[in-house]
């Protein structure tokens, strides 16, 4: 079998809705069920909350797992998770920054013009990538980044202008006591941490998917993985998945199931006008897609995500007309970096501009 069998996708549908295999002296279990992923994820929540333990490095670049995707479920993770969610996701934070919204897009469209002006090819990705970081840069510190700043945003300056007074997520940090150690406040590797979390969550996987947006609008998902920790041994599926097992769940197998979507793979927005009722992001109601996560550890910005893509996929189609160069077509093979990415970058992009 195993010579026959190159990737998951080519095992039998059957084998591959729950498959476990040894990893190591961990325990892996594969998921690409909608309705086993729902099980877990949302009926049992709590048990199949945790995280898997961090490779070496992996500790070092989250301060110890010390941020809010690594955590383990418990006491820091809730805190951590609580600080965002209710000082900077909250709906009237989010829609103070609608002025921030509104510049950062002033300037993605004079560069984008720029761009059209000087000839030079439109490299999409890095566009959207620059914008995502002066937008995110602004919620994390506070500040409007320069273009020096966007590029090594390590290298911010201390000036800040009067009439941004919102709140900044790296405010909150300073306020913040840790739960397990005697309420301290948190270190200078602690912010960085969950800084860097802030910004990296909040940029790659945007960034990532508003291309596949427009390289699909044009020829016609952020992460194919989700992965989870097991608190405690439990029966699942009529197995039992021990403590500390890891457990994958295929988000794309499930959003492309054919049982859910006719002709999934084909690019047909308008299939969602038709349907009875709205596409459930959280995985609440029913898996049909979640590119987000579901149940506990669900993505805690997955509000802001959707309202970020909405706002520049409606402005850049309304902005200028998008079509491949003359004589080109839009390759959407796909590689894998810190999620799914164009293999190859949309590029040579022609846009007609609306004045």
């Amino acid at each position: 079998m195993a010579s026959q069998v190159k990737s998951f996708s080519d095992l039998d549908p059957i084998l591959r809705s729950l498959l476990t295999i040894h990893v190591t002296s961990y325990v892996t279990i594969f998921v690409s069920d909608g309705s086993l992923a729902r099980q877990a994820l949302i009926e049992n929540a709590s048990v199949f909350a945790d995280r898997p333990q961090a490779l070496a490095n992996g500790n070092i670049s989250t301060s110890n797992q010390f941020n809010i995707g690594s955590a383990s479920y418990g006491s820091t993770w809730r805190i951590l998770r609580r600080n965002l969610t209710s000082e900077i996701l909250n709906p009237s934070r989010i829609n103070s920054y609608s002025q921030a919204r509104l510049r950062v897009l002033h300037n993605l469209k004079k560069q984008l013009i720029k761009s059209k002006n000087t000839g030079d090819c439109i490299r999409v990705v890095d566009y959207f990538r620059h914008a995502m970081i002066g937008l995110l840069g602004l919620l994390c510190f506070g500040l409007h980044l320069d273009e020096e700043q966007i590029r090594k945003i390590e290298r911010r300056r201390k000036t800040k202008e009067e009439d941004d007074c919102n709140l900044s997520y790296v405010d909150t940090l300073l306020d913040l006591k840790h739960p397990d150690e005697e309420n301290r406040t948190l270190d200078e590797g602690e912010i960085v941490s969950l800084c860097a979390e802030f910004l990296n969550a909040g940029t790659d996987p945007t960034t990532t998917t508003l291309e596949w947006i427009m390289a699909n609008l044009v020829k016609h998902p952020p992460a194919h993985f989700l992965f989870h920790g097991v608190a405690k041994d439990v029966i699942f599926s009529d197995f039992l998945v021990p403590r500390m097992g890891i457990m994958v769940f295929f988000i794309e197998e499930m959003g492309l199931g054919s049982k859910i979507w006719e002709d999934p793979l084909a690019f047909n927005p308008e299939r969602f006008l038709y349907i009875e009722e709205e596409v459930d992001l959280t995985g609440r109601k029913g898996i049909k897609m979640i590119p987000f996560g579901a149940g506990r550890r669900i993505c805690p910005a997955h509000s802001l995500t959707v309202l970020h893509l909405v706002y520049f996929v409606v402005n850049l189609v309304w902005f200028c007309k998008w079509k491949a160069k003359d004589g080109e077509d839009v390759d959407l093979s796909e590689k894998k970096e810190l999620t799914f990415v164009m293999k190859n970058l949309l590029v040579n992009m022609t846009s007609r501009f609306i004045f």
